[in-house]
């Protein structure tokens, strides 16, 4: 009797705690199906709403970095997005580059492919020729352009040589054995080299390049306004800080001890006029953004700023 007793409670403790786990995973899942939904939607930049540099406190003077390019407009990170960066007056374009497979590197931010077209695949895992046979599916404006496929790095710095754009690269890999001599040789293949800057949530492509580059422009990007990100800058020299607006925001003395101890400030990604105008008074050189789009007054400025960038 007493072991059917301890028998029934050991059954009805494993059933307590089976039910909870149900629960739990239910939970999960249905919080992070709109965590995910929500991911997504923020993710396809098209949603952004554009507004003009005009309406931004300080918006003549500041310098707007199309993220993506202007993905409000085509599909992000493809070679007709950089394109409507140019025809909007954006003169400095972010984008962000891994290597495939065969050595290639190719413009995209995700590490598979299934976001943008659809396709369940691992870009280091395939060949440029792989993953360039699936075109992509997504995007703002995607039925314009049919066949649209995930560009290489030296085709988008052709486009960027075309329209006279100045290539800000976010390198999404930290492998030791990707090629980044190759990333700054086609900068100055493509005479782009002095308008460029690196940026990098990733401390090996950063140390790696500095240590066989001394003078290439550089920006660290960090979630995190702070003392650590500042001396990691100062270390790799002649690099900026590019910071999340979140952490900016939460922490305007440090940004402003940053400005003050001479380090360029980018912050990312500001599709918000009242933040974009709070971004400038922190003393941010550069505003990365989805959907503004410069004036008259804000192109004047930026054209002087990039010929005085190149010297």
């Amino acid at each position: 009797m007493e072991k059917e007793k301890k028998g029934n409670g050991k059954k009805i403790a494993w059933t307590i705690v089976c039910v909870v786990l149900v629960i739990v995973a239910v939970l999960l899942i249905i919080f992070g199906a709109r965590a995910n939904k929500k991911h997504r939607e923020d993710y396809f930049c098209q949603y952004a709403k554009q507004f003009s540099s005009s309406e931004v406190a300080g918006g003549d003077k500041m310098i707007v970095v199309g993220h993506r390019g202007l993905p409000s407009q085509a599909p992000e990170n493809t070679l007709p997005s950089y394109v409507e960066a140019a025809k909007h007056g954006i003169k400095f374009v972010e984008n962000d580059i891994m290597p495939t497979k065969d050595g290639v590197w190719v413009v995209s931010h995700d590490d598979n492919l299934v976001r943008m077209t659809g396709y369940d695949g691992e870009i280091e895992d395939m060949t440029l020729k792989e993953v360039q046979s699936h075109p992509l599916t997504e995007g703002a404006n995607i039925k314009q352009y049919p066949n649209l496929v995930t560009p290489t790095y030296e085709d988008w710095l052709k486009t960027l040589k075309k329209y006279n754009l100045y290539p800000v690269i976010e390198i999404k890999t930290d492998s030791e054995d990707a090629n980044y001599r190759e990333v700054i040789d086609l900068l100055k293949k493509y005479d782009l080299y002095d308008q460029a800057t690196i940026i990098s949530f990733e401390e090996e492509p950063m140390e790696i390049i500095r240590s066989f580059d001394k003078t290439v422009k550089m920006q660290w990007l960090s979630d995190y306004m702070d003392q650590d990100a500042i001396d990691f800058a100062k270390k790799l020299g002649n690099c900026g800080l590019d910071i999340d607006y979140n952490d900016i925001m939460k922490h305007p003395d440090m940004a402003k001890k940053a400005v003050a101890e001479g380090l360029v400030l980018n912050t990312w990604t500001v599709d918000d006029k009242d933040i974009a105008s709070q971004a400038v008074k922190l003393g941010c050189t550069f505003v990365t953004s989805n959907c503004i789009l410069p004036d008259a007054a804000n192109k004047k400025y930026t054209a002087k700023f990039a010929a005085d960038y190149i010297k």
